[in-house]
């Protein structure tokens, strides 16, 4: 037996996933952020920067 499928809009899905990624980006640098604020706080080499895609 066949499952019924939804309509789906494709585009309206992809959408709503790059909000989502585009708020967990700016989540995760706003937490490099602090973390690098804290180590230079206390006097710690900062460690190596992973180059950010555009």
């Amino acid at each position: 037996m066949a499952n019924p499928t939804l309509p789906v809009d494709a585009l309206a899905v992809l959408a709503a996933q790059q909000e989502q990624l585009d708020a967990l980006r700016r989540t995760v640098e706003a937490q490099q952020e602090t973390i690098e604020r804290l180590v230079a706080r206390v006097g710690l080499a900062p460690a190596p920067r992973v180059a950010r895609r555009s």
